[in-house]
C-alpha cells in the first residue's frame, strides 16, 4: 500500500511539473508567477513525503518531514497570494506579509534544530496493512499548533477570497471560483480528519495537488458553459442585421430580433412563409445558389432599402445542415454613399454635374453610343467677375443658378450637362438635339432670368461637333472655351464653331508659341519707344513697346502676336524680357547723365497670375541701380476691376516704394469714379478712342471736360494718348491735359532714333 500510495504521488508530481513548464511559456503576469510557486511547493511537499514514507532512519525522517512542512507552509502562503491577484484583490496588507515572512524564518530554524531535539515533533515507526514499515509525525508541540494555525489561515484566507469573488460576479463566471474554494475546504477536511482519525497516510495530498491542477486549468482553459451561446445569442439578438435559420428540412429554427421586424414590415408570418416559398419556387433550399438580391420598400411613407443574402451550411464532411438568410437595412448607409457621391460629383451651388463627373459621364455617353454622333456646346459669361463685384456674389450666383435652370430644362433624355468652370457651363447631346434656333430661345430665357437685361449679350455660346473618343472631352471643351474667347466683346455674335478654319488659327497660335520661344532666346524682340511730348513740345520720357522682328514673317507689330500671347499665359514671358530692356536703358542714360529721363512699362493683367509683379520690379530696380521714379508702370482697368482689393494693396506699395502709377486705357472699359477716388493713382491716360469720339461729340467733351477737370481736382496727372490732329492738341491742352502721345508728334520708334532725335548731346 506504501509504494503504490508513494507511485501515484510521484506520477502527480511528474504531471504537475509538466504544467509548471507549460506556465513558463505562456506569459509572466503575477498570476502565473504565483501559479508556478503554488505548482512548485505541492511538487516539493509531495517529494518529501514520498522520501519520508521510504527513509528508515529517525534523523532523516525527521529531516525530511521538516521539508516536507516548510514546503506545505510556502504552499499555503504562495495559494494566498495567487487567490488575491487571480480574483483581482490588489491590496494585500503589509502586516501579514511581514507576520507569515518572520514565521516562516522561525519554522525553518526550528525544524532544522528539531531534528537534534525533537521538541517541535517526533517520528515513530508504523506499520501499514501489509506489514511495510514506516515513519509518521507523532506528537506535536505549540509550535506545530501554530504552524497549523498559520497553514489553515492562509488557506481559509484563500476561500474567502474565492467565495467574495464567486458570489459577486456574474453567475456564468461563479465556478471559476467557487469550485477551487469547495476543492480547498475539502483538502483541509480531510487533511484534518486523516490526523484526528489517525490514517496512515495524508490523502489531502492529491486533493491539493488537485486543486493545483484546477489552477491551470481555470486560468487557460475554462470555459464556462454557456457563455459562447450566451454571447452569440445575445450577439444575434442585438445585432443591426436580422438572422434566419432554417433546418435541412426547411423548417425555421431561429429568427432574431431584427429579422421579426422585418417580415413584420414584410407582412407577417403567412406572408413570411408564403414569399419564401414563392421565392423558391418549388425548389429544394439546398438546390439553390449562395446569393443576395436587394428590395425596396416604402415604410411609413419612407422608402426603406433591404439586402436579403442566402448561404447554406455544411460540416466538416460536407454534409448539408441546412441554410440561413441575412437580413440588412441599408437605407441609412445607402443614403450617406449617395449624399458622398453626391457632393463628389455636383456643383454645390447648381446641383448640376461638376466638371470631374461631367467628364467621366460625357465620355461614357459617346462611347456607349459610337454610332451616334454628338456635340459638346459651352457658354460662358463675359466678365463675370465684374457682374459680381457690380452686383454683389448674390447676383453673380443668381446669374449661374439661372443658367444651370435653363439648361436643365431645356435637356433632353441621353444629354449630360454640368458647371466646368466658375462662370462655364458645359452640355454633351447627340447632334440631333442641337439647333441655332433652340439655342436663342435659351439665350432669351437667360435675358428674362438675370438681374439685369442688359446681361443677356454678355452669354457666349460655343459648339465642338463630332466628339469622338480619340480627343479627350476635357480638351474638347478647352478648344470650345478658346472660341468662345474669339468673339468676346462682339455684341453681334454669341454663337462661334470650332470648325477647320478654328483649327488652323489653333495650329497657328501653336506655331507663333513655338516662334516665339525661339525667337526669345535670339533677341528678336526689340524695345521700341513712344515719346510724351508736353505743351512746350518738350520730350521727357516714353512708353517701352515691343516689337517682333521674325526670322521669316519679318516686322511684327503687337497687334499681331500680344492678343495670342495673353490668350495663352506667355505674354508674362515677354514682358519680363520688355521690363528688362527698359531698366537696361534707364541704367544706360542714368550713365550718359539723363537721370531725369523715364520710361513707362505695360503691366498685363495675366501677369498678376503667372509672376510676382512688384517682387520683381523691385528686384529689377536694385539690381540695375535705377531711380523707381524712372520707372513709371502702366495698369489696365480691367487688371484692376478683377481683384480690386488685392491690386489695391499692390499698388499702395508701388507707390510706398516710389514707382509712379498709370491707369492706361482710362474711358475704354468700365470705368467709374471709384477709380480715381480709390486708387493711388498718378496719372490717367485717356484712351484714344475716346480722345477722337470726343473731338466729335458734344456729350463726349463734355465726359472728357468733367474727367479731366476731376482728375486735376484730385492730383492726377492726365495723358492723352492717341492724338493724331492738331486740333485734338489744342482741344485737349484747352481742356487741362498738357501731355500728349500720338501720330501727332511721333511714332513708336528704335531707342537709336529715339536718342538721335531728342538727346543728341548724348553723343557730343
Amino acid at each position: 500500500m506504501q509504494y503504490i500510495y508513494i507511485a501515484i504521488l510521484w506520477l502527480v508530481s511528474v504531471f504537475l511539473l509538466y504544467r509548471v513548464t507549460n506556465f513558463k511559456k505562456m506569459n509572466t503576469t503575477q498570476s502565473i508567477y504565483f501559479s508556478v510557486h503554488v505548482n512548485a511547493c505541492i511538487v516539493f511537499a509531495i517529494l518529501c513525503y514520498s522520501i519520508a514514507l521510504l527513509v528508515t532512519s529517525e534523523k532523516m525522517a525527521l529531516l525530511v518531514y521538516g521539508l516536507f512542512n516548510i514546503a506545505c507552509y510556502g504552499f499555503a502562503y504562495t495559494f494566498l497570494h495567487y487567490a488575491r491577484v487571480y480574483a483581482r484583490y490588489e491590496k494585500f496588507p503589509g502586516i501579514i506579509r511581514l507576520i507569515y515572512g518572520i514565521l516562516a524564518l522561525y519554522f525553518i530554524g526550528a525544524f532544522i534544530v528539531n531534528i537534534k531535539t525533537e521538541r517541535i515533533f517526533s517520528v515513530i515507526l508504523s506499520e501499514d496493512a501489509f506489514g511495510n514499515t514506516y515513519y509518521m509525525i507523532g506528537h506535536m508541540s505549540a509550535t506545530m499548533v501554530l504552524y497549523n494555525i498559520m497553514f489553515y489561515a492562509a488557506l481559509g484566507g484563500s476561500v474567502a477570497i474565492f467565495l467574495i469573488r464567486g458570489f459577486t460576479i456574474a453567475k456564468i463566471y461563479r465556478k471559476k471560483y467557487t469550485n477551487l474554494a469547495f476543492l480547498v475546504i475539502f483538502a483541509g477536511f480531510t487533511d484534518i480528519f486523516s490526523d484526528f482519525l489517525g490514517v496512515c497516510f495524508d490523502f489531502s495530498l492529491l486533493i491539493y495537488a488537485f486543486v493545483s491542477l484546477l489552477i491551470y486549468y481555470y486560468s487557460f482553459e475554462f470555459v464556462p458553459r454557456g457563455l459562447l451561446k450566451q454571447l452569440i445569442t445575445y450577439i444575434m439578438k442585438y445585432n443591426d442585421k436580422g438572422y434566419i435559420f432554417y433546418d435541412m428540412f426547411g423548417r425555421c429554427q431561429y429568427r432574431n430580433k431584427k429579422a421579426e421586424e422585418f417580415y413584420q414590415v414584410a407582412g407577417g408570418g403567412a406572408k413570411r412563409e408564403s414569399a419564401l416559398k414563392k421565392w423558391l419556387n418549388g425548389k429544394n433550399m439546398q438546390d439553390i445558389e449562395e446569393t443576395s438580391w436587394e428590395r425596396i420598400m416604402e415604410i411609413d411613407g419612407v422608402v426603406r432599402t433591404y439586402i436579403t443574402t442566402f448561404r447554406q451550411l455544411y460540416d466538416d464532411k460536407s454534409n448539408y445542415l441546412g441554410s440561413f438568410f441575412i437580413l440588412e437595412d441599408v437605407t441609412e448607409e445607402r443614403a450617406a454613399y449617395y449624399d458622398e457621391w453626391y457632393q463628389a460629383t455636383h456643383d454645390e451651388l447648381t446641383g448640376i454635374y461638376n466638371r470631374e463627373y461631367f467628364l467621366e459621364q460625357a465620355y461614357k455617353a459617346v462611347c456607349e453610343h459610337p454610332k451616334e454622333e454628338y456635340c459638346i456646346l459651352c457658354s460662358d459669361v463675359h466678365d463675370f467677375k465684374l457682374i459680381n463685384d457690380l452686383f454683389g456674389v448674390e447676383k453673380g450666383n443668381e446669374v449661374l443658378l439661372a443658367c444651370a435652370n435653363v439648361i436643365r430644362g431645356a435637356a433632353k433624355k441621353g444629354d449630360v450637362y454640368g458647371r466646368i468652370g466658375s462662370d462655364r457651363f458645359a452640355v454633351c447631346m447627340p447632334s440631333s438635339h442641337f439647333s441655332d434656333e433652340k439655342l436663342e430661345r435659351c439665350r432669351v430665357a437667360l435675358a428674362s432670368l438675370t438681374v439685369n437685361e442688359n446681361l443677356a449679350d454678355k452669354f457666349y455660346f460655343g459648339i465642338y461637333e463630332n466628339v469622338g473618343t480619340d480627343i479627350p472631352i476635357s480638351v474638347v471643351c478647352d478648344r470650345t472655351i478658346m472660341a468662345i474667347n474669339k468673339i468676346k466683346g462682339n455684341m453681334q455674335q454669341h454663337l462661334v464653331y470650332y470648325d477647320e478654319q478654328y483649327r488652323k488659327q489653333v495650329r497657328y497660335e501653336q506655331q507663333m508659341i513655338t516662334d516665339f520661344n525661339n525667337s526669345l532666346r535670339e533677341r528678336n524682340f526689340h524695345l521700341y519707344l513712344l515719346p510724351y511730348v508736353n505743351v512746350d513740345g518738350e520730350v521727357n520720357g516714353a512708353e517701352a513697346l515691343v516689337r517682333w522682328f521674325h526670322p521669316i514673317k519679318g516686322l511684327m507689330m503687337p497687334q499681331d502676336f500680344v492678343p495670342i500671347f495673353e490668350n495663352t499665359g506667355i505674354i508674362s514671358r515677354l514682358d519680363l524680357y520688355v521690363w528688362e530692356l527698359a531698366c537696361k536703358q534707364l541704367r544706360r542714360w542714368k550713365q550718359l547723365g539723363f537721370e531725369d529721363l523715364f520710361i513707362s512699362i505695360n503691366i498685363s493683367a495675366k501677369d498678376f497670375f503667372y509672376i510676382n509683379v512688384y517682387e520683381t520690379l523691385t528686384n529689377m530696380v536694385e539690381q540695375h541701380d535705377i531711380n523707381p521714379n524712372n520707372l513709371h508702370l502702366e495698369i489696365t482697368e480691367i487688371a484692376v476691376v478683377q481683384d480690386f482689393d488685392n491690386m489695391l494693396g499692390i499698388l499702395k506699395k508701388f507707390r510706398e516704394y516710389g514707382f509712379r502709377i498709370y491707369m492706361d486705357d482710362f474711358g475704354n472699359g468700365y470705368s467709374s469714379l471709384n477709380v480715381l477716388k480709390d486708387l493711388p493713382l498718378d496719372v490717367i491716360k485717356i484712351d484714344m478712342g475716346f480722345i477722337q469720339k470726343s473731338t466729335k461729340s458734344e456729350k463726349s467733351k463734355k465726359i472728357l471736360n468733367m474727367i479731366v477737370s476731376l482728375s486735376n481736382k484730385l492730383g492726377i496727372d492726365v495723358i492723352a494718348e492717341g492724338v493724331e490732329t492738331s486740333y485734338q492738341m489744342e482741344y485737349i491742352n484747352e481742356i487741362g491735359c498738357h501731355t500728349y502721345q500720338g501720330y501727332q508728334f511721333s511714332k513708336p520708334i528704335s531707342i537709336q532714333n529715339f536718342e538721335n532725335r531728342y538727346f543728341v548731346k548724348a553723343y557730343e
